[in-house]
């Protein structure tokens, strides 16, 4: 399908992804796993990644915005927020 995964994150019960917004891959990704999963999905939101993280530099930059999905590592977080 050629779909690239921009962020991934794993439980034990969901298993989330981000995606680049193209409307024909989604549709076929979807399609094919429909058959045996839940899908679920939300459009108008925004990946980013700040490396050599701070919470100032992280609060500038999420301005107040939902984070959906959030994670970190010593030196880099990556926040999935509603892009308003």
């Amino acid at each position: 399908m050629g779909i690239r995964t921009n962020l991934m994150q794993n439980s034990a019960i969901s298993f989330s992804i981000c995606i680049d917004d193209n409307p024909n891959k989604i549709s076929r990704l979807f399609t094919a796993l429909k058959g045996d999963f839940r899908v679920k999905y939300n459009k108008g939101l925004e990946l980013i990644t700040i490396r050599y993280h701070n919470k100032k530099t992280i609060d500038k930059v999420v301005n107040k915005r939902k984070v959906l999905l959030e994670q970190k590592s010593r030196l880099t977080v990556q926040l999935v927020v509603e892009n308003n």
